[in-house]
């Protein structure tokens, strides 16, 4: 048997949290979440699931998820954001994994879906794969403050399945603006600087890409809505 730890950051997500904890039930050995003091009834929810609660100052998400990680009691980490869910396809290939009844691989890439405002954006934020599951000795977060990815090490063989992981961006443009908009600040603050023609040229190179060359335009207006708000965050990013 492979003992597989789910590891969650959450910072008031008590309208995403219960969605992903059901979907993990049954399917891993222990839910790990590392709160940064949640003021909304995220605590309660996740301790009501079973899952082992520790809170811990935030100073970046990729240092966040590290520290997660470090706390696991298995070496097999799950690790899950707040807004995602497994699949019924993912929860029956973590089973087998359990159970041994397939060869455990060292790290796995799975397919995401993009949903926001409810609706599955297909273009804009279209299908990518994340690594999500993976052994940490073989394998960590970056410690990026914003876009941290799974670093795996050299030599090391990353599975990639179709199966979906299903990603809840944002449930209203309002909450999607405020949070880029946040991100992107984090990122000047980190030294991304430019003058304002530059800034406005990155801007629209970013429109035009996700909505023009990504097609992002056959996802309606909340398409647009998607291109338009992340080219203002560029420009929030490089000239804030």
């Amino acid at each position: 048997m492979t003992p597989i730890s789910a590891v969650i950051i959450t910072y008031n997500e008590e309208t995403n949290i219960q969605r992903c904890l059901r979907s993990l039930c049954g399917v891993v050995d222990e839910i790990v979440v590392i709160d940064s003091f949640s003021t909304d009834a995220t605590v309660s929810i996740c301790e009501a699931h079973g899952a082992r609660v520790v809170q811990h100052p935030f100073e970046g998400f990729g240092t966040q998820k590290q520290y997660g990680v470090s706390l696991a009691k298995h070496d097999m980490i799950l690790a899950i954001d707040a807004d995602e869910e497994l699949s019924g396809d993912i929860r029956s290939f973590l089973f087998a994994i359990r159970q041994s009844k397939v060869a455990v691989p060292s790290a796995v890439s799975f397919l995401r879906w993009n949903f926001y405002c409810g609706k599955r954006m297909r273009y804009c934020l279209g299908n990518d794969y994340k690594v999500r599951m993976f052994d940490r000795k073989c394998a960590n977060w970056t410690d990026n403050k914003v876009h941290e990815i799974v670093e795996v090490n050299d030599g090391v063989k990353v599975l990639k399945i179709n199966t979906p992981l299903l990603h809840f961006t944002y449930g209203s443009e309002e909450e999607h603006e405020r949070k880029v908009m946040k991100y992107a600040a984090v990122q000047h603050e980190e030294g991304c600087r430019a003058n304002v023609l530059v800034a406005a040229v990155k801007a629209a190179f970013f429109f035009v890409r996700l909505f023009i060359l990504k097609r992002g335009f056959l996802d309606g207006y909340l398409g647009f809505k998607v291109c338009s708000v992340g080219a203002k965050a560029v420009f929030r990013k490089w000239n804030g």
